[in-house]
């Protein structure tokens, strides 16, 4: 089970345990039983609901389920990381009972756990692993902002939650587009981006922030997702991700602010897939708040320094600033006049705009050299040469008027 650790994501073979291989295999024994049982086990839990059971006797009880779930979450990543993604296509046999195809079964890496959690096509069980998802993935805020300390059950399997969700997204063809038209999104974009703001400076969850950005990158394609971001925020996380008046599109923003700004080195390679998350939204954003706007523009002017364009390792500045010309080009050409701050704040950071109109090649080395001169005497100066404060300078909002939105481009 642990053999993925050891391997890079090139020379990785998803089919090369032989134990795994047994295991999940079509005559492997009650399989059925157990997948059913395992993700009734995640998704029909409630944390909340085990608070009552804090200070009497049953608390151990509490404990044992809490660990039971946890456990059966790793299972379940584990039988589901083996092998290729199962079919999709119904197969009945005799009995009128659903079956594997004899000829799937023969093929290299058949996993009849993918197979199945391919096949779940009935409405209330897409919307009960929709409301288990939910349920689990916000109680990552939940737990901090009770009054009582651990007044509310606390569970530990965030990452495996993710990677079960992205498992769902990408290999179910029908449980993506029944939550984006028969489901809140705005319940999930809550505690993905609670988990994607906590976890941007630990190294250890590096893997859980990339595929949250991917799970945001691929609901950003979809129009109803975009509009259905309108929501306001009506609570008020335990985090550095204030409250904003641009609603789940600020969110989204500040959280993508933070990875960049203050995340950990190894987050460099999402840049461009998180701007690109912006970009996508943009054709809908209203009523963008300050903060955020000069957030924006302050990151467009950290791209757009001359030493930071020319350097290789940094995360190609120069798609990040594509990405980020286009975002600003597609709100204001849409959204104008409902997203009057973020004018305001190009028109502060026009230094940043007239930077990229006269740069050169011959300033940019010049540019680069003085910057590397000047960082090597301050690490000659100072112990914690290594460690940026990166700041901003956010102007109160005088006058949010409420403006209607504008009707979105089809």
């Amino acid at each position: 089970c642990c053999g993925p650790m050891y391997y890079s994501a090139e020379n990785y073979n998803p089919t090369s345990s032989r134990w795994l291989g047994l295991v999940t295999a079509a005559m492997a024994p009650k399989a059925s039983q157990l997948f059913h049982s395992l993700m009734n086990t995640v998704f029909s839990f409630d944390p909340s609901s085990y608070s009552s059971l804090l200070y009497s006797s049953s608390a151990e009880i509490r404990d044992n389920h809490v660990r039971l779930v946890e456990t059966s979450t790793q299972l379940l990543c584990v039988l589901l990381d083996w092998g290729l993604p199962g079919s999709s296509e119904q197969v009945y046999g005799i009995e009128v009972e659903p079956v594997v195809d004899v000829d799937m079964v023969q093929d290299t890496g058949f996993n009849v756990y993918r197979t199945m959690l391919a096949r779940i096509n009935k409405e209330d069980e897409l919307r009960f692993l929709f409301d288990g998802f939910v349920r689990l993935l916000k109680n990552a805020y939940e737990v901090e902002m009770s009054y009582l300390p651990t007044s509310a059950g606390n569970i530990a399997c965030f990452q495996e939650l993710i990677v079960i969700l992205w498992k769902v997204i990408q290999e179910n063809p029908l449980f993506f587009p029944y939550i984006l038209e028969h489901c809140d999104m705005n319940k999930l974009v809550v505690p993905i981006c609670f988990l994607m703001n906590e976890a941007r400076q630990d190294p250890s969850r590096t893997g859980m922030v990339q595929l949250c950005t991917f799970i945001l990158l691929k609901c950003s394609g979809e129009r109803s997702f975009s509009v259905a971001l309108r929501e306001p925020v009506n609570i008020d996380l335990p985090t550095d991700l204030a409250r904003t008046s641009g609603g789940q599109f600020d969110l989204i923003a500040n959280t993508v602010w933070n990875c960049v700004m203050n995340g950990h080195p190894k987050l460099g390679s999402l840049f461009s897939w998180l701007l690109t998350i912006l970009q996508n939204i943009s054709p809908y954003w209203s009523n963008m708040s300050l903060p955020v706007a000069m957030k924006l523009v302050t990151l467009f002017g950290e791209f757009s320094k001359p030493e930071h364009l020319y350097q290789e390792d940094f995360a190609d500045a120069r798609e990040c600033l594509e990405l980020l010309l286009g975002t600003f080009n597609t709100i204001i050409h849409y959204q104008y006049h409902v997203n009057v701050p973020l004018v305001y704040a190009i028109a502060r950071g026009r230094k940043f705009f007239g930077r990229i109109k006269k740069l050169t090649a011959e300033g940019a080395e010049e540019a680069a050299r003085m910057a590397l001169n000047t960082i090597q005497e301050e690490n000659e100066d100072d112990d914690f040469g290594d460690e940026f404060a990166w700041a901003i300078v956010e102007t109160p909002n005088a006058g949010d008027g409420q403006v209607a939105a504008a009707a979105p481009p089809t």
